[in-house]
């Protein structure tokens, strides 16, 4: 079972976040520009987003942002996510790899939140977003910014929806040392990330060598002799030596 079980209130970090509540990871910030190709799945979910917030009377987005999410609850549940993974440790380095590949995925979005950063309901949320990288929010049915949901960056249309964004704020420091201990590459050191695919003007950049979250820039550019290719939670390919 990937979902561990749910321990007593007193002892469940996970108790106070609702089924709704998502971390959420600024993957990228970038103006909004539309493809050519109109029978797109993607740019048709774009233009039923941009009706809707017509509809509420919002104004139209000027940018794009693409967030990596993991559902609050199911994360702060995780047993595993404060141990400490020593680097360069082999030991420690193979669980954290198996304990990533046993993540569900049903628990991670991506999203792509079309936002007007001048718009009176909209300008503090983006500032927020501009300043840290974790943020806590609401992906829910009810009411929000609409935003375009899939299980990955393709925004497929089986697992696409439409979802309405509700800003809870940054991630407080013990929330913000879980995500960065948990998704962190520094414990991988013959971790190579592929380049992602740009198939439309709003698709996620290619991934650049990963960074920690001070900014240091890691060396990854020795490829593994022997790979195997999987796609994290977070929507990055990681090619790990086996």
């Amino acid at each position: 079972m990937n979902t561990p079980s749910t321990p007593p209130p007193e002892a469940d970090a996970g108790f106070i976040y609702d089924v709704d509540d998502y971390f959420a990871f600024v993957e990228a910030n970038e103006p909004l520009r539309r493809s050519s190709s109109r029978n797109d799945a993607t740019e048709r979910a774009i233009d039923s987003i941009l009706r809707e917030r017509a509809g509420r009377g919002l104004p139209r987005p000027a940018r794009a942002l693409w967030l990596d999410c993991v559902q609050s609850q199911y994360f702060m549940r995780l047993p595993w996510r404060d141990e400490i993974c020593q680097i360069g440790n082999l030991e420690d380095s193979d669980r954290r790899r198996s304990q990533l590949l046993a993540l569900d995925r049903r628990h991670f979005r991506a999203a792509l939140l079309l936002i007007e950063p001048k718009g009176a309901a909209e300008i503090g949320m983006f500032g927020e977003f501009k300043r840290a990288s974790w943020h806590r929010i609401v992906l829910s049915t009810q009411s929000g910014i609409p935003t375009l949901t899939g299980a990955d960056f393709d925004l497929e249309l089986d697992t696409q929806q439409t979802r309405h964004l509700r800003y809870l704020g940054v991630c407080s420091e013990f929330e913000r040392k879980a995500l960065t201990n948990v998704f962190s590459f520094d414990f991988l050191p013959d971790a190579n990330i592929s380049e992602r695919e740009r198939g439309d003007p709003n698709s996620p950049p290619k991934s650049r060598p990963p960074k920690n979250r001070t900014g240091a820039a890691k060396d990854l550019s020795e490829p593994p002799k022997k790979q195997i290719t999987y796609e994290d939670p977070l929507q990055q390919r990681y090619q790990y030596m086996v």
